[in-house]
């Protein structure tokens, strides 16, 4: 299978639903945060299909480890916000100091699930195109799946963090925030290819 077969139609779909977020930006002026916490939720998103991944793997013997998974992920992503939340939300996301302001979290939330919905669907089309039809589920194991996600969404989140900082320095300057999605979806890109195209160079003929 050649790297072409990697990168259309999957990609193709990747970048269009990760164009929403740029809509969002210049036409309903989004701010660094609406952005940060759509691709926190994309996070969980990517856990839930990691789960569906390691059923394909491991079908009811993988129970045991999809609940381990499940514990350790929803702990790592509620640090992961929290700590999104102390560094880059509005002031008043805090009801008082230990809790979140749930009425504004879910206006965040309606806010950004126009474009939370395509990027599920662009994960739902990668699962099914580059994983369950090419039987990617017989080349893994199903421990090194469950910690799959996790190399991923911390280079990713890393990068988008960082470039977070300046973006607000620069008083949250539209092309700056416009250049911060850019910046996420190539390293998306190049995480997808990594996955996918390691396996089959393990696996087959390139």
């Amino acid at each position: 299978m050649k790297i072409k077969t990697l990168t259309y139609p999957s990609i193709f779909i990747l970048i269009l639903a990760n164009s929403i977020p740029i809509l969002g930006i210049i036409f309903f002026k989004w701010d660094v945060f609406s952005i940060l916490f759509l691709y926190w939720l994309e996070t969980i998103v990517l856990g839930f299909f990691n789960i569906l991944k390691m059923l394909a793997i491991g079908k009811e013997k993988a129970l045991p480890l999809i609940i381990f998974f499940i514990i350790h992920y929803l702990i790592f992503n509620g640090v992961h916000l929290m700590f999104l939340v102390a560094i880059f939300a509005p002031k008043n996301i805090l009801s008082n100091l230990w809790f979140l302001n749930l009425d504004l979290i879910f206006n965040y939330l309606k806010t950004v699930i126009i474009a939370l919905i395509p990027l599920f669907i662009s994960h739902g089309f990668s699962l099914f195109f580059n994983f369950l039809e090419p039987k990617e589920f017989l080349k893994i194991s199903i421990v090194k799946q469950m910690f799959t996600p996790y190399k991923r969404v911390i280079i990713m989140h890393f990068i988008v963090i960082f470039t977070s900082i300046p973006v607000i320095l620069f008083k949250e300057n539209i092309i700056a925030i416009i250049f911060l999605v850019i910046l996420k979806v190539f390293f998306d890109i190049l995480g997808h290819i990594a996955e996918h195209y390691n396996l089959l160079k393990k696996y087959q003929k390139i």
